[in-house]
């Protein structure tokens, strides 16, 4: 069996992956997975999904569109 969870920020995907865990279900987290294909790539410290958030930016910022797009390459 397969599942997927998606959803805003704060709905409890994570809070549902862990329970699963426990449950005995493999947990993949899509965003460490981007995170250690950046990490490899770029040599950066993006330890967390806050870490990320932070290598990213905000969309007002210069180089946002650039990070953007490298994060949905990988996704």
């Amino acid at each position: 069996m397969h599942l997927g969870f998606m959803g805003m920020a704060g709905v409890g995907k994570s809070y549902w992956a862990e329970r699963f865990a426990e449950a005995g279900f493999t947990c993949f987290h899509c965003d460490d997975i981007i995170a250690s294909h950046l990490r490899a790539e770029l040599g950066e410290a993006l330890v967390t999904v806050h870490d990320l958030g932070d290598w990213m930016g905000f969309p007002h910022q210069p180089d946002f569109a650039d990070k953007e797009a490298k994060y949905l390459s990988l996704e």
